[in-house]
C-alpha cells in the first residue's frame, strides 16, 4: 500500500494568504502587536513553529506555558480564517490544477490511502479544505500543532496511516508538497518526495533539491500516476 500525504498550501489549494491574515489579526486582537508576523517566513514550516517565532519576537512566550490563552488564540485564528474564506472573492480561494482529478483517481484505487501532512493546525487545515470540497478525500493526518518540525508531522501522518492498514501490511509513504522543507522533511522522516511548482518556488529551484518527482504542476496528472504506480 502506498501512503500519498499531500501538503495544503501551494499544494492543493491558493488561498491568496489567507491564512497569513488570519494569523496576524488573531495575534493583533490577542497581543495588541500590528503585523506580528511581517518578516516571519511560512513556506513549508509548522504554525506552531511559526507562533514560536513571533512570541519570541515580542517577548510573550509565556503564551506557550497558559493552555487556555493558547486555545483561545488558536480558536480565535480559526474563527477569523472562515471569515477570511467566506470573505473570499473570485480568484481569492482556488483548488489548484489537476488537484479534483488526482485525488478522484487515488481515491478510488485500493493501492493508495490519502493522507494529510500539513504545517497547518488540525482545525486550519479542515477549515481550508471544504470550500474546495476537498476535505472529502481525507480523513487523517500528520498536523502542526504542537509540532515545530515537518519531519515531526510527516512521521505524526505515516503512524496514523499505519493504523488503518493490516498489521504487518508494507507501506510506502510519498509526500507532495511545494516547497523545499516538504522534500527535506520527507526524507528525513523517511519518505518519498514530489515536488510541485504550484507555490512560490520554481521547477529548477526544487529539482535542485533532488525530490524523486519534479512537475511543474499536478495537471496534467499522468507523470505523477507513474511514478506512483511504478
Amino acid at each position: 500500500m502506498k501512503l500519498v500525504l499531500f501538503d495544503i498550501d501551494g499544494t492543493l489549494i491558493d488561498a491568496a494568504g489567507a491564512g497569513r491574515r488570519a494569523f496576524n489579526r488573531a495575534l493583533e486582537r490577542l497581543l495588541g502587536v500590528v503585523n506580528p508576523l511581517d518578516g516571519v517566513p511560512l513556506d513549508g514550516r509548522t504554525d506552531t513553529l511559526i507562533l514560536h517565532e513571533v512570541l519570541a519576537r515580542v517577548g510573550r512566550l509565556d503564551v506557550f506555558q497558559d493552555i487556555d490563552l493558547l486555545r483561545h488564540l488558536y480558536g480565535l485564528y480559526v474563527q477569523i480564517l472562515e471569515e477570511e474564506l467566506a470573505a473570499a472573492g473570485d480568484g481569492d480561494y482556488r483548488v489548484l490544477p489537476g488537484v479534483y482529478e488526482l485525488l478522484e483517481y487515488l481515491s478510488a484505487s485500493d493501492r493508495f490511502l490519502l493522507g494529510l501532512a500539513t504545517g497547518n493546525l488540525v482545525e486550519g487545515a479542515w477549515v481550508k479544505l471544504r470550500p474546495g470540497r476537498l476535505d472529502r478525500y481525507f480523513s487523517f493526518g500528520g498536523f502542526g500543532d504542537g509540532a515545530l518540525s515537518r519531519t515531526d508531522v510527516v512521521r505524526r501522518a505515516v503512524e496514523e496511516g499505519r493504523r488503518r492498514v493490516r498489521p504487518n501490511e508494507p507501506l510506502e509513504p510519498i509526500v507532495i508538497g511545494d516547497t523545499p522543507l516538504d522534500v527535506e522533511h520527507a526524507r528525513k522522516a523517511g519518505a518519498k518526495a514530489i515536488a510541485v511548482a504550484t507555490g512560490r518556488y520554481r521547477f529548477d529551484e526544487l529539482q535542485r533539491l533532488g525530490p524523486d518527482l519534479v512537475v511543474e504542476s499536478l495537471s496534467p496528472i499522468e507523470p505523477v500516476l507513474e511514478f506512483l504506480e511504478a
